[in-house]
């Protein structure tokens, strides 16, 4: 047996259904499950259900075993099947399918040849009589009992109720086929029913894919309403009943009625029917008949009901219902429905019966049948009872004191009254609802939900929202009228302490999980996983999202409606080993994904200026001997690099290699450095885009640059190597985000720092940070619960899952080397490809320059868009299938950090005091004499010897050098030695190469000596 997914398994009610027929006693359990029921004969029921977390319902029986069990364990319990067979079994009562497994019931099939006068595609049913097992599976067992105390009274009904709606049993039908006439035959395990309707039929193969189901015999009508023709035949026999029995009291009567005035005279009889309701489906249909009412069904799932349909219905009915399905599409429907016929009642099935399978997100729960599984008839009389119409005024006439109408300039006077409860029923079912919110001071906000959309919204739209219903309404439907609407306009009852009225919802808002992402578009919904993007139409998931979250983008054409569509991979990223990645560039047509390849050019100077021109820089053979020593180039590296090149063919280079990582003139490990900056860069981004908050992955992103600067107070920064933008690429697919200025130095003792941010914020940008920001101020807000202060308004808590991700960027050097800092951080770094000319360039070179002056994002058309949001979901789908951290190569991150932390006073007179040339490595130096000349040389009056050494630390760690080696060492870890006739502390730079031997007279003798 393949793998059956339990999750879809037990999508439809947790097993609920199947523990029902098990063990019948319990259904009652399922409302109250602390009600104890009996799975044997006993005096008191010993067994109880509970519902795990994963949806799963189980019984527990205290007077066996006390375990729990779930629909396929009870299986195997109760007819003694293994777990296979049991799980089969399960799947069976549940219609499982998925791509391996078919566990539907399927019918038998016969075959024979066409004889000549068959003619191809005709079709031809043969019914037989109906049997109760044939009917039970249409009816429910709730729909079955509500037909009689008995089962003979059950079966006498239902065959006068399938009678009265047409539906036969068949013993088989048979199609004509390319010249073969198919038999399909019923059997019990796969009935099949047939709705006759004389001139045409429909057959309905209840245990078929729900795809193929019916299939229609005959001509099929553009328009038809099964059920409608015996409600109007009934009530005409009502009609000549009364007219009858009136005749016959007047049979003695000199003169008699002709019978076209009979006709008349029964047409003008007012017989109605109590109610009539309108049923999605025939299954659905012929369940309500069996619950005692009246019912009416369209043809088909597209079919409406017209305005003469309704004009007919209501001339047989006082009331007419709608029981429409609760999935999207059928709320959708019955709204437009309602909103058309105001005096159409709606039956709304409680939310509660609505499951969806998690695979596909398609309602596996969600009509009457499905209701009346849980379900009995007083329930369901309740929804009846408790149904409304989308009308949301009374009207009643007004009468003088002798009970006449009263008239005004010859119109009847009418009294409007607001209906409260069907004005707020009508504007909830119109999307309208409150959201409780900490930061408001009501306690909540009002919103409006349009399918899965959310949107919040000012307390005067929702009363606006009536009047220009009103107002539209008014030109077609004669009933609007203008004292209708002046009655709303003056009602005090659409005041903002009324509209509070509204119910407080509490929508699924979370779209995102462990292992996906979901990313609403105007017009699909992409489903991220692992390496994968799923596409399906519209915003068909069980997901809500704010307006302003779904992903569009500014059309400059006014008529044009943003479509965004999956294309094609554009690269492909393979592990090689631990932190070792390739990626090969499949499709580089997308302006973004050009921009960071260039911003990963780390070694574009050697390739783009330094080796154009080797051939003339270094002409002298020890010159180029010693470059091919220094890069490690190999005999056909070399051939390359020294080639002479024109400046057509230079040009050319720079043309052909435009957005390329892996150019002719790099070097292996420099194209393999570039190609690891990119994918640092598309995973960094990923990580941004996955909403999910993991704890083991609690990081701030941190942007910096990777150039080396000189050091020099006016360019220990660099700028504008596209690390902000960037970061701002991320404000098009999250919209709700809050930005603070990096440089400004009070930022971080600001008590309201948070005012802006809610539980519906994604991303917070902290742009430009100055050289000494306070990042251990954001320790608690990356790793745990944010604790927004807004002004003027009580503070409150953000969940660590629920709280917006850090976007940090910075065009200094990262001056905090501690390991809480270093943890927190996702460190991606820039080259300066992108850059201004502060005079150590030949030009300044910004991303304009690369795509013709055309602007990243404002200058793009619709299919730069869609390949921008291509590559963000491939982003996104490759760091959920990363199982590590992926950081840049950390060479020049860390030089730079320890630039940044040494600070560059110290760097420029160390470059100066332990120049190879000066003789001071490789050598024992006083530490106080250093010391003391690094103090009177930069004119410092304090510095502690903590201080200092931490900076020869760091100065040996940027050179690579050895600090102190540990053979010269006390005990204490210190190097104390006669120096200069005096014992005192010295230092020693120990490099990879030694530059001079020390020699025995550079050793003074150590504390550790026995001399």
């Amino acid at each position: 047996m393949s793998k059956v997914d339990l999750d879809r398994l037990f999508a439809e009610d947790g097993g609920e259904r199947f523990i029902i027929s098990i063990y019948p006693d319990s259904e009652e359990s399922f409302r109250n499950t602390l009600r104890k029921f009996s799975v044997r004969k006993e005096k008191t029921p010993s067994a109880s259900l509970k519902k795990m977390k994963s949806g799963e319902w189980g019984v527990t029986d205290f007077g066996g075993d006390s375990k729990w069990r779930n629909a396929i364990h009870i299986a195997m319990l109760e007819e003694g099947l293994d777990y296979g067979p049991a799980l089969g079994r399960v799947c069976e009562f549940y219609n499982y399918q998925d791509d391996t497994n078919n566990y539907a019931p399927k019918p038998k099939y016969e075959e024979r040849p066409a004889k000549p006068d068959e003619q191809e595609g005709h079709i031809e049913v043969l019914p037989r009589e109906i049997t109760v097992a044939e009917m039970r599976t249409i009816l429910t067992d709730s729909a079955w009992e509500a037909m009689g105390s008995t089962d003979k009274l059950r079966e006498e009904r239902g065959r006068q109720i399938f009678a009265m709606y047409h539906c036969k049993a068949l013993q088989s039908y048979t199609t004509v086929y390319q010249g073969k006439v198919l038999t399909t035959l019923s059997t019990d395990e796969y009935p099949i029913f047939y709705f006759d309707e004389g001139t045409f039929g429909k057959i309905y193969r209840p245990k078929a894919p729900h795809d193929k189901r019916f299939r229609y015999v005959g001509t099929k009508p553009r328009h038809f309403i099964h059920g409608l023709q015996q409600a109007k035949d009934f009530v005409a026999q009502c009609q000549k009943e009364q007219y009858d029995a009136q005749a016959a009291k007047q049979a003695a009567a000199e003169f008699q009625d002709s019978e076209k005035e009979q006709a008349k005279e029964i047409a003008r009889i007012d017989v109605k029917l109590p109610e009539i309701i309108l049923c999605s489906g025939g299954s659905d249909a012929l369940n309500t008949a069996a619950l005692g009412y009246r019912v009416i069904w369209l043809n088909s799932e597209t079919e409406t009901l017209k305005g003469e349909d309704y004009a007919a219905l209501m001339k047989l009915t006082y009331k007419l219902y709608n029981l429409p399905d609760i999935d999207t599409t059928g709320k959708v429907t019955a709204h437009a429905l309602a909103t058309k016929y105001l005096n159409l009642l709606t039956i709304w099935l409680p939310d509660k019966i609505l499951r969806l399978d998690p695979e596909t997100g398609k309602a596996t729960s969600k009509d009457q049948r499905d209701y009346l599984r849980t379900h009995k008839k007083k329930d369901f009389d309740c929804l009846v009872a408790t149904a409304m119409p989308y009308r949301f005024w009374d009207m009643e006439r007004m009468l003088d004191d002798e009970g006449n109408p009263k008239y005004k300039f010859g119109r009847p006077i009418v009294q409007y009254k607001f209906n409260h409860v069907q004005a707020y029923n009508f504007l909830y079912r119109s999307g309208f609802a409150r959201i409780k919110s900490e930061r408001d001071k009501e306690g909540f906000f009002y919103v409006q939900v349009t399918g899965n959309v959310v949107r919040k919204l000012d307390p005067q739209e929702i009363k606006n929202y009536l009047h220009y219903f009103l107002e539209e309404r008014a030109q077609f439907d004669a009933d609007i009228t203008l004292d209708l609407r002046n009655a709303m306009y003056t009602t005090n009852q659409l005041s903002v302490s009324n509209l509070a009225n509204l119910p407080l919802v509490e929508l699924d808002f979370v779209a995102t999980g462990p292992d996906h992402q979901y990313l609403f578009f105007p017009n699909c919904t992409w489903k991220i996983t692992p390496g994968a993007i799923e596409e399906s139409k519209g915003l068909n998931t069980s997901k809500y999202v704010w307006e302003d979250k779904v992903i569009s983008y500014p059309a400059k054409d006014k008529n044009h409606t943003p479509r965004i569509k999956r294309q094609s991979p554009m690269f492909r990223i393979d592990r090689r080993n631990e932190a070792d990645y390739g990626i090969e560039i499949l499709d580089d047509s997308c302006m973004f994904l050009r921009f960071l390849i260039n911003t990963a050019r780390v070694h574009w100077r050697k390739e783009l200026e330094e080796r154009q021109m080797l051939w003339m820089t270094h002409d002298k053979p020890a010159k180029r001997e010693e470059y091919i020593e220094e890069h490690g180039l190999t005999p056909e590296e070399e051939g390359r690099f020294f080639a002479v090149r024109s400046q057509e063919e230079q040009e050319a280079y720079l043309a052909a290699h435009r957005f390329d990582l892996a150019g002719p003139l790099l070097t292996e490990a420099e194209r393999q450095e570039q190609r690891l900056h990119l994918v640092n860069r598309i995973y960094t981004l990923g990580y941004m885009m996955h909403r999910y908050k993991d704890p083991s992955r609690a990081w701030a992103v941190w942007a910096m640059d990777n150039k080396l600067s000189d050091m020099s107070e006016d360019a220990k920064s660099n700028g504008g190597s596209g690390k902000s933008l960037t970061g701002k690429a991320l404000k098009w697919i999250w919209r709700y985000n809050v930005s603070f200025s990096g440089r400004n130095p009070l930022l971080t003792k600001n008590p309201h720092i948070y005012d802006k941010v809610t539980r519906h914020t994604d991303l917070l940008i902290v742009d430009d940070c100055f050289e000494y920001l306070d990042f251990g101020f954001f320790y608690g807000d990356i790793t745990g619960d944010m604790n927004p202060n807004p002004k003027q308004t009580q503070s409150y808590t953000i969940p660590f899952d629920e709280s917006p991700k850090f976007w940090f960027d910075s065009n200094f050097g990262d001056r905090d080397f501690s390991e809480s800092t270093q943890r927190r951080k996702l460190v991606t770094s820039f080259s300066d490809y992108y850059h201004e000319n502060n005079g150590q360039y030949r030009e300044t070179r910004q991303p304009t320059d690369d795509f013709e002056g055309r602007r990243l994002f404002y200058d793009f058309t619709p299919d730069d868009w869609n390949r921008f949001y291509n590559f963000l979901g491939e982003c996104l789908a490759f760091y959920l299938s990363a199982t590590e951290k992926i950081k840049p190569p950390m060479n020049n991150i860390q030089k730079r950090n320890l630039l940044s932390s040494m600070g560059g006073r110290f760097f420029e007179w160390a470059e100066i005091y332990f120049a190879p040339e000066s003789g001071r490595l490789n050598v024992f130096i006083s530490k106080q004499d250093a010391k003391q000349e690094y103090m009177e040389g930069e004119k410092i009056r304090d510095l502690s010897t903590q201080k200092f050494s931490d900076y020869l630390r760091k100065y040996a760690d940027y050179h690579g050098y050895e600090l102190n080696p540990e053979e010269y060492q006390n005990n204490q870890g210190r190097i104390l030695r006669e120096h200069n006739g005096k014992r005192q502390e010295l230092i020693f730079f120990k490099t990879r190469r030694p530059l001079a031997d020390p020699g025995e007279g550079s050793l003074p003798p150590s504390d550790d000596m026995p001399f």
